[in-house]
């Protein structure tokens, strides 16, 4: 059996697509685990019609702990009977064959921890989401991230000894699970030119960036970063690993207020002096930094601060995602 975990907030718009994605599956043998994060909108009621007209759906519902998709897919987790597991989202879909395909393959590959299949974007935008890396550890260190959380199907017992998401995260939480999972040396298969079998909606609420989740987006980065340099000095992967990531704080950052990046301006220090770049780079952008937490300071002078940090200490870096956006 296949256990298919989907948490869900006021996803009413969508839910009822997904779900019946779920249900036209050609490989009847999966439970369908429904986490309630605490909706206020229509999609109890259209969870409860679908678990009423089949009974291989499960509603359940995020009672304590932390807010979020970590907490509710651990929930799944645990109340997983399936052999494998696999993850979908709220919005998203499933083609008809995906259980039947992606079960065929790990019965056929019965020594594999994990199998990584083909996911596509739509709506706004269309694209693969799963790629071939030559080290995908050292790709996902990189903030290069191969697959998307809706990309593997999980043998049940390798997933649960992970422990499962982390739950003092709000981003980066896909990708954290797989560092660690992959930390284990698993045995493990991405077929990148698989046809894609789920697919992943990109809609105007998905890409809009929430500037009131910044400060919590930042503790799941900050998290992530310290993996990663925990990572870099076990198993000797470049230093330069640290840079790509700081570069996307960075990014975000440009959009915060000065409180918000006070807040961090430790973390950001730190991860500063780690760099191999040299002194006097380190010494300008840690100035810049200093002048973003005078208060008083606009947004528009601490953008230009930190924008000042990006071209300091990775000039090819900020060039490149310069040209990409123009």
């Amino acid at each position: 059996m296949v256990s298919i975990i989907i948490p869900y907030f006021n996803s009413a718009k969508f839910i009822a697509e997904t779900l019946d994605s779920v249900r036209n599956q050609t490989y009847p043998d999966w439970e369908c685990l429904l986490i309630d994060d605490g909706s206020t909108d229509e999609s109890s009621a259209i969870v409860a019609d679908f678990v009423q007209k089949d009974t291989r759906f499960v509603s359940l519902k995020r009672e304590l702990g932390p807010k979020g998709v970590s907490q509710c897919r651990n929930i799944g987790i645990s109340s997983a009977k399936g052999d494998f597991i696999l993850f979908l989202d709220s919005d998203d879909f499933m083609d008809v064959n995906c259980l039947k395909h992606r079960v065929d393959f790990m019965k056929s590959h019965s020594t594999l921890d994990f199998a990584v299949f083909q996911v596509e974007t739509f709506g706004l935008e269309k694209k693969l989401m799963t790629s071939f890396k030559p080290d995908y550890l050292e790709a996902f260190l990189r903030f290069d991230f191969a697959w998307t959380v809706s990309s593997p199907i999980w043998r049940s017992d390798f997933l649960k000894a992970l422990g499962g998401f982390n739950i003092g995260m709000s981003a980066l939480e896909d990708p954290e699970i797989h560092v660690r999972a992959l930390q284990l040396n698993p045995n493990y298969r991405v077929e990148v030119d698989a046809d894609p079998d789920i697919f992943y909606r990109i809609w105007k609420e998905s890409v809009r960036p929430d500037l009131s989740r910044l400060s919590s987006m930042m503790d799941g980065f900050f998290i992530y970063m310290r993996l990663v340099d925990e990572i870099i000095q076990q198993q000797a992967y470049p230093i330069e690993l640290l840079a790509d990531g700081l570069m996307k704080i960075l990014q975000r950052l440009r959009w915060a207020d000065g409180n918000t990046i006070s807040n961090f301006k430790d973390e950001l220090f730190e991860f500063i002096e780690k760099l191999s770049v040299s002194g006097i780079r380190k010494k300008m952008a840690q100035n810049a930094l200093k002048s973003v937490s005078i208060s008083g300071k606009s947004k528009q002078n601490n953008r230009k601060e930190i924008e000042l940090m990006m071209v300091t200490l990775f000039p090819g870096r900020y060039l490149r995602s310069y040209l990409k956006s123009s």
